[in-house]
């Protein structure tokens, strides 16, 4: 029986190559995106200190202060624009993968929880059926 691993390395590589067709990424950006994305997954946070907890590879070798720092710096950079982002891709989805005559939906949205813990909930309905990630 043959198993199939994917490593953080892979989800990242393919991730970047998605967002680089999809998207009009910067190649600093594109860099680090896929594995931040992985990383929020992973961690079930959106706290940078939790994602570099989960970040593996290269990420690894480095100091986790220099990650954090690193991941700061990406949220803060004036010419990334997230919003830009997410409608480049909501754009992509919708033009390729909607079904005819059914409608769809993505919705991306926040929502605080305890003490300013914040969870990130991404959701697609097509139609009556409805598919939710939360981060």
């Amino acid at each position: 029986m043959n198993k199939l691993y994917n490593t953080q390395e892979n989800l990242a590589r393919d991730l970047a190559r998605f967002f680089q067709k999809v998207t009009k990424i910067k190649k600093p950006q594109l860099k680090i995106i896929p594995y931040i994305i992985l990383g929020m997954i992973e961690s079930e946070s959106v706290v940078t200190t939790d994602i570099v907890k989960k970040l593996k590879g290269n990420f690894s070798l480095v100091n986790p202060f220099s990650t954090v720092r690193r991941l700061e710096r990406f949220f803060n950079h004036p010419k990334f624009d997230i919003y830009q982002f997410y409608h480049e891709i909501i754009s992509h989805v919708i033009s390729n993968y909607t079904p005819k005559n059914k409608e769809i939906h993505i919705c991306m949205d926040h929502m605080y929880c305890r003490d300013d813990f914040t969870i990130l909930v991404f959701s697609i309905k097509i139609d009556k059926q409805r598919h939710t990630i939360v981060v």
